[in-house]
């Protein structure tokens, strides 16, 4: 989303440590406090809701709020308020805006799928070491204990009404749709869903299909595990055919339906096709009594906003046109954002790049893609 080179830094974690080594922790700091100021902001969320839309997926990364080194063998366990502080400013404007919430564990404790870009992550921690092991009681524990300290928070808020519990995750041993290896995932789950009714919160448990979202086998039940389940699907790129639903994918998805519960289509999207965009989002409205649903899905795209520039890459997940806001880099972060002039770039010529990248993302300065929100049901 902010065109940088992976060959510098895959994933959250590894970009802070390339920017700290680069630019020194002050001013490394000081950058990715601008980037999150401009990369979202209240007036963002109200256009957002002036368009029409109802919600956002609200996603934080488990490694910031509880940081993976120098946690305790056992709760209570370090969290870091001020990153917290972030996920309430989402959810106090949200609030104040009338959008429903609902918070996305992008990141898990331990890691859930090994891809770095996707869950900051380059192991699968968060379970055992083969497939069908179960999790990993040390990760898991964090995981229930994380859940909970959010639940107390934003419980009595009506405007928070679901939590994502563990995003796109993938267990070991698996690399394709086989439902053999979703058993550890419904474990956290449940597990999850166990603690948090315990404390008295009966908000609704999101519980998305493994293998990145796309193998609900095992994890959509009948009758489900929890009385207040909304079952979640990933899927990129959108696909042109009036029903995109083939082969594994289709038998997934009408054990979804099946499952006779909600089901929401939380992430997906780059695609800047946007009568391909429309297709879909109307084949998720009014697709009731298909074969392929007895009831319509609801959805969530990602994402707001991406960084554009002579860095940028287009491929089939990595459009430029495909979310609301289309910021353009400032030639500063153009003379960076490459390994190469990465590498050779002072201290001085990377702040300066970096800053301009922050500064691109302020929405002021974006070009507002029309065409997708109206794709997306928007109304200008």
């Amino acid at each position: 989303m902010i065109s940088w080179d992976e060959n510098v830094a895959k994933g959250p974690t590894a970009m802070r440590a390339a920017t700290e080594a680069k630019i020194g922790k002050a001013d490394s700091d000081a950058f990715w406090e601008l980037y999150r100021t401009n990369f979202v902001t209240r007036e963002d969320l109200a256009a957002i809701k002036q368009w029409g839309f109802n919600s956002i997926r609200l996603p934080f990364n488990s490694n910031n709020l509880m940081p993976p080194s120098g946690q305790p063998a056992a709760a209570p366990y370090n969290y870091v308020e001020s990153e917290i502080a972030w996920v309430d400013k989402g959810v106090q404007w949200a609030s104040e805006l009338g959008l429903y919430v609902i918070l996305d564990m992008h990141g898990a404790p331990g890691g859930q799928n090994g891809n770095q870009i996707i869950s900051d992550s380059a192991a699968r921690g968060l379970f055992g070491a083969t497939a069908n092991d179960p999790p990993n009681p040390t990760y898991l524990a964090r995981m229930v204990d994380l859940w909970k300290k959010l639940s107390q928070r934003y419980r009595s808020d009506p405007w928070v009404i679901g939590y994502d519990i563990m995003n796109e995750a993938v267990s070991p041993g698996q690399n394709g749709q086989d439902a053999s290896f979703n058993a550890p995932i419904l474990t956290i789950y449940k597990a999850v869903a166990s603690a948090l009714r315990a404390d008295g919160d009966n908000k609704i448990m999101v519980a998305e299909a493994g293998w990145y979202g796309m193998a609900f086998a095992g994890i959509a039940t009948s009758p489900m595990w929890d009385n207040n389940v909304m079952l979640e699907y990933h899927f990129y790129p959108l696909d042109a055919a009036a029903q995109p639903f083939g082969g594994a994918q289709a038998t997934s998805q009408n054990l979804a339906y099946a499952a006779n519960v909600p089901v929401w289509y939380g992430e997906g999207g780059e695609n800047d096709n946007y009568s391909v965009v429309t297709k879909f989002v109307n084949f998720a409205k009014t697709t009731a009594g298909t074969s392929y649903s007895p009831h319509a899905t609801h959805w969530a795209f990602w994402t707001t906003k991406k960084v554009v520039g002579t860095c940028f890459v287009k491929g089939a997940y990595s459009n430029p046109d495909a979310q609301p806001w289309k910021c353009t880099n400032a030639g500063e972060w153009n003379n960076v954002c490459r390994a190469s002039t990465w590498s050779a770039a002072n201290a001085a010529t990377a702040k300066a790049g970096l800053t301009a990248m922050a500064n691109a993302l302020k929405t002021s300065g974006c070009t507002r893609l029309d065409a997708y929100i109206t794709a997306l049901g928007g109304t200008l």
